[in-house]
């Protein structure tokens, strides 16, 4: 993308973490939640044949598969938010306040669906995942900076 204009990077930029949000959304839905368990059981039940598992380690597997979708999906999150947010001041805290808003309206917009379990774990979880974003972002972006020109 940065090969774009200015303005045209920005607009680029927003419409990716707007399709970001949709995905954290559309995964607080009772579907998703759905589809989440299919897709466990097609990638990852099946081939490791879990069901010959005991019940409690089969769903602690499911559990931390499930978890790993809220940090990956936050993770992601807070490096697009610290990316939009350019080189605005307190930057990082804008970031993560606002990732923790969205990681708290994701928890709570589950409410609204049956079979959905919105938790104050989950909402620890997604700041987890959006302060991982973001020192992502701030090692990269040192590394870049620190990269001489002429490196091969």
């Amino acid at each position: 993308m940065s090969s774009l204009p200015s303005r045209n990077r920005s607009i680029a930029w927003l419409l990716v973490v707007l399709f970001w949000l949709s995905l954290i959304a559309l995964s607080s839905t009772g579907w998703a939640g759905h589809w989440a368990d299919a897709a466990f059981e097609t990638l990852i039940g099946k081939p490791f044949h879990l069901r010959s598992l005991e019940p409690e380690n089969r769903s602690l597997i499911h559990f931390i598969a499930e978890k790993n979708v809220h940090l990956f999906l936050y993770t992601i999150l807070g490096a697009l938010l610290y990316s939009i947010f350019g080189a605005m001041g307190h930057r990082t805290s804008l970031v993560l306040g606002v990732g923790s808003a969205i990681g708290i309206c994701s928890e709570l917009l589950q409410m609204l669906f049956p079979k959905r379990d919105p938790s104050l774990r989950d909402v620890l979880i997604n700041i987890t995942g959006i302060a991982l974003g973001v020192g992502l972002s701030k090692a990269i972006a040192s590394t870049v900076k620190h990269k001489p020109l002429n490196s091969s």
